[in-house]
């Protein structure tokens, strides 16, 4: 499967309707998740209720913890994991790669890399490690 989204307009009255009430996870009460994705070990439940946060649950030991968008200007458009133990947030600033914490109790992922560049939306694709942005740059130049 491919996921592409971002934009606005359409694309926000889209994710507003793919909106999915939940009552409870690890005794937290949750509403109004806009989207949800394991780890590909099963071991890490991440779901995004907020545009600036995406909220980790981990599945063996009840650990729940949240990361924030780094540029505080940024929205997170969607987040994806990659391996087992990385995974990715598409912001509207750019695009942040970050670590899981190799021990359990530290709530927290490290940042591996970013790149800075406006994002408008996005497409990628899982099977193929392909992503695609869609990015105005502001040069000046007319072309042609």
């Amino acid at each position: 499967p491919v996921d592409c989204g971002g934009g606005g307009g359409a694309a926000d009255a889209a994710a507003a309707a793919e909106t999915v009430a939940v009552d409870s996870l690890g005794g937290t009460q949750l509403s109004s998740i806009r989207s949800m994705k394991y780890s590909g070990d099963l071991r890490w439940l991440s779901f995004q209720r907020t545009d600036t946060t995406v909220e980790f649950y981990n599945v063996r030991s009840g650990e729940l913890f949240q990361q924030y968008c780094k540029r505080k200007d940024g929205r997170v458009l969607t987040h994806f994991f990659t391996y087992v133990d990385n995974l990715f947030f598409v912001t509207t600033t750019g695009v942040e790669l970050y670590t899981f914490p190799a021990e359990l109790g530290k709530s927290s992922l490290k940042l591996l890399k970013e790149h800075r560049s406006p994002v408008h939306a996005y497409c990628y694709s899982h099977e193929n490690r392909l992503l695609l942005l869609l990015s105005n740059s502001s040069s000046g130049g007319g072309g042609g």
